[in-house]
């Protein structure tokens, strides 16, 4: 693992985190919550496992992607159903939504350590702050952020350099770790590490298309022990 990613050893100070298929498995309640609202318009509905193909760019963009090609609904109607989305959603956040295994005992070794963590999302900020909340009561991170204004989502980078600002990590020095090309170009953009995790909710053959091999990550033992070989631990 030190040979692989010996170029840069030593290289963070910070960590911050995509949340969903990259330490929490949410798919299940994504699904639950737009289900019902396909079916009340009499659209066809999906397996929850192709609903890993339509997140990544918020829950509005999710919903949009599970509807029918064609369906014919103007803005206004999508935004209605998303508002029924949001309500099943905020009702149901984390019924079925588990952390990765491995995933505690990564966040308790780096947060042990003194190095400051933080959570990125494009997933509305109140439900992340409350899933988080949840899900994760037991670790102190330094910032929990959803997409809330005055920031765009990802992978316009601006909120996750106001984060690295926040831990005091200038953004070269900041590791950014997702599940998906999404956050790969957030960390490009904002000049972070990027760190790509393979066991979320992109196929891992489909990223290397655009993403090194080299900075992919198959299971959260691999990704500790990368993340303390760039913490310099």
């Amino acid at each position: 693992m030190q040979e692989k990613f010996k170029e840069v050893q030593a290289a963070a100070d910070g960590i911050i985190c995509d949340l969903d298929g990259t330490l929490l498995n949410t798919i299940a309640d994504i699904a639950a919550a737009i289900e019902p609202v396909l079916s009340s318009r009499g659209f066809p509905g999906h397996p929850v496992e192709d609903y890993k193909q339509f997140v990544g760019d918020g829950l509005k963009k999710t919903l949009i992607r599970a509807l029918p090609e064609g369906h014919g609904l103007a803005d206004e109607a999508v935004d209605s159903l998303y508002g029924e989305m949001m309500r099943n959603y905020q009702a149901s956040p984390y019924r079925h939504t588990v952390p990765y295994e491995g995933i505690s005992r990564f966040l308790e070794e780096i947060i042990s350590l003194g190095i400051p963590v933080a959570i990125l999302s494009n997933k509305d900020h109140a439900l992340t702050v409350e899933i988080v909340s949840h899900i994760l009561p037991s670790f102190e991170f330094s910032w929990v952020q959803g997409l809330k204004a005055p920031y765009a989502g990802k992978p316009d980078p601006e909120a996750v350099l106001m984060i690295a600002g926040v831990m005091g990590c200038r953004p070269e020095r900041t590791l950014f770790i997702g599940d998906s090309e999404v956050d790969y170009l957030t960390a490009q953009n904002a000049g972070m590490i990027p760190r790509v995790v393979t066991w979320g909710f992109r196929d891992a053959n489909e990223m290397k298309k655009s993403i090194d091999e080299s900075l992919m990550i198959d299971t959260p033992q691999e990704l500790l022990q990368d993340v303390k070989a760039l913490l310099g631990r």
